[in-house]
């Protein structure tokens, strides 16, 4: 998932006619895109809260006494251009932004201050059940993960669910952006007689262990030996939350470990990986802006770089094929598309590399969650939105149905919810820009939804 903020400062030496009135901090969203926070005092500092922090830098930049302009390198290699003009009329700063051959307009209006989302659904203490810390000892590994136990009633016959997180270093909240989703959802199911593990994943928070270089397979470690721990305190009814990557680690689980009674994918993955990032590649360029013929010459690109990365070869003899497929692509695009995809040939393949060639990516490429959910034998519920950017509903959800239509589950529900994105917020827009804006942290239809399936599929 995207998360990035990012900090530009420029020297003004020539702000003088609206030096005073332009001075301040300003507010506005790219046409159906970033919001930006400019700040204008000394210096220039352009902020894009729902951003990943990543470092940029400034290729070129002109000050005048009523106009701003400026090239971006957002993360080293994405450039972007950002022109803005004072119009005292309105006093707005209007202007356009222009990314990958792509131009949108951007009004700027000033604030006294920057305003965060608000997070109107994160619980407050005093909570109406039981909170306790529980560590797991992960013995193949030799590491001890950390995480909050939360309890209604002290009954070892009540059902418990262990909340597994998405991609990337993800604490026990699932905390992205201000949202605390995992401590949303932990919240609801509890006040509804649900006991709920959640933790820091191995090297995030209080969790030890090493995330760098672990795989979906080591996560699946991590997850079973939060079922050892339950099931060692005298808990019979396990049942597993998985979301994005966590819904594969969940199918992968659910295979292994007959112990567990219920399952639930939220924006889980039923196809093949491989598949599913080419079309979250697709979706998430043509949500930017880019046009088809790219983004089909860009997906037919990765496809093939997807084809030559396997598990079982040394890595070492995989650096000069894919280097000869990026040179190759790169080369082969107009010099605006070069400068988004990379400053060189080199550059390009250099980040391509460094992404596709991780032992996570390496395994995730080359999954296949046909091999695990026909293995799965508890009651599963398979919850996809519409509106969700990353993993994409309809082309999921129709693999999960094929795969657990051939499983030994007693019953399984795959449902698609209308409006609902990635992280189960309900939203107008297709992107992921409504991540930060939503003051929704998980929608609470969903929430009851998920509750009482679970409640049902225990008797």
């Amino acid at each position: 998932m995207m998360r990035f903020t990012i900090t530009i400062t420029l020297v003004l030496t020539t702000l003088v006619l609206h030096a005073q009135t332009i001075k301040g901090k300003w507010t506005g969203r790219i046409q159906s895109s970033l919001r930006l926070n400019v700040t204008i005092d000394s210096s220039l500092k352009v902020l894009v809260p729902s951003a990943n922090n990543l470092p940029a830098t400034i290729k070129e930049y002109n000050l005048e006494a009523d106009a701003i302009s400026a090239r971006l390198s957002l993360d080293g290699t994405t450039t972007a251009d950002l022109e803005l003009v004072y119009d005292a009329s309105n006093h707005t700063l209007n202007g356009i932004w222009t990314q990958a051959r792509i131009k949108r307009a951007i009004t700027l209006t000033k604030v006294d201050s920057f305003v965060t989302p608000k997070r109107i659904q994160t619980p407050t203490t005093p909570y109406p059940y039981t909170v306790s810390s529980l560590s797991v000892y992960q013995s193949l590994e030799d590491f001890w993960l950390s995480g909050t136990l939360t309890t209604p009633y002290a009954d070892p016959d009540s059902l418990v669910v262990i909340l597994i997180s998405g991609s990337g270093m993800q604490n026990r909240n699932s905390e992205l952006l201000g949202h605390k989703p995992f401590l949303v959802l932990s919240d609801y199911l509890t006040r509804q007689g649900i006991s709920v593990f959640r933790y820091d994943e191995r090297g995030v928070g209080e969790s030890s262990g090493a995330f760098f270089n672990a795989t979906s397979e080591d996560f699946l470690n991590d997850v079973l030996a939060c079922v050892d721990k339950l099931d060692s305190l005298g808990y019979r009814k396990i049942g597993l939350i998985g979301h994005s990557e966590g819904g594969l680690i969940a199918n992968m689980a659910c295979a292994h470990d007959d112990r567990l009674v219920a399952m639930v994918s939220l924006a889980g993955v039923g196809l093949p990986a491989d598949q599913l990032l080419s079309i979250q590649n697709r979706n998430i360029l043509l949500e930017q802006g880019v046009a088809e013929p790219e983004v089909a010459e860009y997906v037919a690109f990765i496809e093939k770089a997807y084809d030559l990365i396997d598990i079982e070869s040394p890595k070492d003899s995989l650096y000069d094929p894919l280097k000869e497929l990026c040179f190759d692509f790169y080369e082969s695009r107009d010099s605006t598309y070069q400068q988004m995809y990379g400053p060189s040939s080199l550059g390009f393949y250099m980040g391509i590399a460094g992404g596709y060639l991780s032992p996570w990516l390496r395994y995730f490429i080359n999954h296949d969650p046909g091999e695990y959910i026909p293995q799965i034998s508890c009651p599963v519920l398979v919850l996809n939105g519409t509106m969700d950017i990353q993993v994409s509903a309809e082309e999921n959800l129709t693999s999960y149905e094929k795969h657990l239509l051939a499983s030994q589950a007693p019953f399984y529900d795959v449902i698609q919810l209308d409006s609902i994105n990635h992280l189960f917020q309900k939203v107008d827009s297709w992107n992921t820009n409504e991540y930060y804006e939503s003051t929704e942290t998980f929608n609470e239809e969903v929430m009851q939804l998920i509750s009482e399936w679970l409640i049902t599929s225990m008797f």
